[in-house]
C-alpha cells in the first residue's frame, strides 16, 4: 500500500468519526443523507457515508469497510480514490434514483462497491 493510500484511508475514516460525533451532538443527521428523487437529496450524495445512525452503526460499517478498503488500495497505485469516488457518485445516484422514500446514510453501498472491486 503507497503512503498516499493510506493517508487517503486514515483521512476517510476521520471524516467518518466526525461525522458520528456530529451526528451525536446533534441528534439524527439523517436529514443530510439522499432522499430519493428530490433536489435536496443529490447534496445527500456526497455526505451519506460520512453520517450515521449512532455509535453502533458506525462501527458496524468501519468493521466492513476497512478491510475492503485496504484490499482496494493494494490492487495498485491510485485504486483506493478512483473506486471510491466512482463507488460513492454511482451508487448514490442509483440509491437516489432507485431507493425507497426516506432519508439514506451510512456505509453500505460503499464497502459493498469495494466487495464487488
Amino acid at each position: 500500500m503507497r503512503k498516499a493510500d493510506f493517508y487517503l484511508l486514515l483521512s476517510l475514516v476521520s471524516a467518518m468519526l466526525v461525522g458520528g460525533l456530529i451526528g451525536l451532538m446533534w441528534g439524527s443527521s439523517s436529514s443530510l443523507g439522499i432522499l430519493p428523487r428530490t433536489a435536496s437529496g443529490l447534496v445527500g450524495i456526497p455526505i451519506a457515508p460520512f453520517l450515521h445512525g449512532g455509535v453502533f452503526h458506525l462501527i458496524g460499517n468501519l468493521i466492513y469497510l476497512l478491510p475492503l478498503a485496504w484490499l482496494v488500495a493494494w490492487t495498485g497505485k491510485g485504486n483506493l480514490l478512483k473506486a471510491t469516488l466512482i463507488i460513492v457518485f454511482v451508487g448514490g445516484l442509483l440509491t437516489w434514483g432507485l431507493g425507497r422514500s426516506a432519508y439514506h446514510i451510512g456505509l453500505a453501498v460503499w464497502y459493498s462497491g469495494f466487495g464487488d472491486f
